[in-house]
């Protein structure tokens, strides 16, 4: 038990030095009833002082029984009377080398005789004896009323008679002079209100301690506030502190009546990811709705300077068209987004300060907006928690240029795919037109073998190889051609004959590879598979096991 606690079971001093009330009482009880219980009480109160007490050189006593932190004392109490009441307690009547009848405890366990209270031993005794009358209070043998039995199916008994006693201190206790009387004078701070607090403000944490307001952070990155009036500093602040309660409460469920928005998706769709990593996100009251724009928000993340993004940023060309990342605290989401969006920044990703949180141990987190006006906010923001949050962190360590995608919910995870399928477009394309070309050139090639066959007439008559103009090689052949008529030696033709020969061939030659290099434009998008299938692989080695 603590020094002193409050009729509302709280404690008021949270110190024991180890007093030896408890075991006193207990051993009095325990010798005029005879009830074992009271023996159990004593074994218990042994076992919690050797549990919470006991220390490598003895005894100490209790700085804060909440937290079971020790002090560097031990009074004389606790060896004088604490060791006496226990021993005397569990010690049989052979133990004893005198009649303990015979003596009378002091209130500090000093044993004095009790003949010393005899005035006059030669004054005989008086017969007092008087009639007394035969009651059977066998049913009165246990001290301790058992209130099961007194009170059957009546679970709320205890509280029935703890809950008039609760305030009984603050009804009866006279109260300090008001705070509109307290105005009068110096005038002090007004209080903190519910909607300005901001659990990273030390001011703010000041305050809340002088209202005996606590604060706990939970593993999960939630706040806690309990509020105990008996720490406050005054009956005032006790006040504040009840009044700052009651505020956060209506916040708190005000909050909770709005509606929920279901969770976000961050999706990593640069290499080697393409959009096989999805960390789930907490949602923003504010911003962009990515539930009405399915496209989501595109773009690659950066940094910001300062990290926390509580005050304008100072590297505003490196978060221009980026999604920014920042960390959660020192001021409100709201105040983050309208920072990063005068940057130029398309988005944000708020990282939890909590370390080890993780979207697969806590609730899904959403964030308020700062009680004001949040229209002017445009883009979207999100939320990850500290494991999530690490995993761009180390990607962007490793590959410096990381693209996410922010959507309500994940995409297609080919998404990398779409741009595979237009660049083979584009290569369909180009094949076509070298295709084309080549059809040209063997028409072309065809034209100009004619004048073998009719050599004077197609001399004659050029029209036939008009079309051909553009073609430097069958207009030099046809030169060759009409040079035969004005030749005497037999063997001058041959040399036009032999390039001639040749020419068909080289292009029967280009001819017969086309259909190579289609085979090879066929089995590019095979290539392009098993260049996926290696990326996949990198990126789940990337991968630990809980995220697979």
């Amino acid at each position: 038990l603590p020094q002193a606690f409050t009729t509302d079971f709280r404690v008021h001093w949270a110190q024991h030095p180890l007093r030896p009330e408890f075991a006193e009482s207990t051993y009095f009880l325990y010798k005029a009833t005879g009830d074992p219980y009271y023996l159990e009480v004593g074994k218990t109160l042994i076992e919690n002082l050797n549990k919470y007490a006991r220390v490598p050189c003895g005894f100490a006593a209790m700085k804060d029984v909440r937290t079971g932190s020790h002090e560097d004392r031990m009074d004389s109490f606790f060896l004088a009377e604490m060791f006496k009441y226990l021993y005397l307690l569990f010690a049989d009547k052979e133990d004893m080398i005198f009649d303990i009848e015979d003596y009378i405890f002091t209130t500090e366990a000093h044993l004095l005789p009790l003949w010393l209270s005899t005035t006059n031993q030669t004054i005989s005794k008086k017969n007092t004896t008087t009639e007394y009358t035969e009651l059977d209070d066998s049913n009165f043998d246990w001290t301790c009323p058992n209130t099961q039995i007194l009170f059957p199916n009546d679970p709320m008994f205890a509280q029935s008679i703890r809950e008039p006693l609760k305030n009984v201190v603050d009804k009866s206790c006279p109260r300090g002079i008001s705070r509109a009387e307290e105005s009068l004078g110096s005038g002090p701070k007004p209080p903190l209100r519910a909607r300005d607090f901001m659990a990273s403000n030390p001011e703010h944490l000041e305050i809340l301690k002088k209202m005996g307001v606590s604060l706990i952070h939970l593993k999960d990155g939630r706040v806690q506030l309990v509020q105990h009036a008996v720490q406050a500093a005054s009956s005032l602040d006790a006040e504040d502190g009840l009044r700052f309660m009651q505020e956060m409460i209506e916040l708190s469920s005000q909050q909770q009546k709005e509606q929920q928005l279901p969770p976000r998706a961050v999706q990593i769709v640069s290499h080697p990811f393409f959009g096989r990593v999805v960390l789930t996100a907490g949602p923003a009251q504010f911003g962009m709705d990515l539930s009405k724009h399915k496209a989501g928000t595109r773009g690659f993340v950066a940094t910001i300077k300062p990290y926390n993004g509580c005050s304008e940023i100072t590297n505003p060309e490196a978060v221009k068209e980026k999604i920014a990342l920042m960390q959660r605290g020192q001021c409100m989401f709201a105040e983050k987004a309208r920072n990063i969006q005068k940057a130029g920044a398309i988005g944000g990703i708020v990282i939890d300060d909590n370390e080890g949180s993780s979207s697969d141990t806590a609730p899904l987190f959403q964030m308020a907006g700062d009680g004001k006006n949040t229209d002017d906010i445009t883009i979207p923001m999100l939320f990850l928690f500290n494991k999530e949050g690490n995993i761009i962190l180390d990607a962007i360590r490793e590959y410096e240029a990381v693209e996410v995608l922010l959507s309500d919910k994940a995409k297609d995870r080919d998404l990398e795919m779409e741009n595979m399928d237009q660049k083979l477009s584009e290569n369909d394309s180009h094949k076509q037109d070298s295709e084309e070309t080549t059809s040209a050139s063997q028409d072309v090639g065809g034209v100009s073998e004619e004048p073998e066959e009719g050599e004077n007439s197609d001399v004659t008559d050029p029209d036939p190889l008009a079309p051909a103009h553009a073609d430097s090689d069958s207009v030099s052949i046809s030169n060759q051609d009409s040079s035969v008529p004005g030749t005497d030696e037999a063997g001058a033709p041959e040399p036009a004959c032999t390039q001639g020969d040749h020419q068909p061939q080289e292009q029967k030659t280009e001819t017969e590879s086309n259909p190579k290099v289609n085979w090879d434009n066929k089995v590019q998008p095979m290539e392009s598979i098993l260049a996926d299938w290696n990326e996949d692989i990198e990126a789940f080695e990337m991968m630990e096991k809980d995220e697979l």
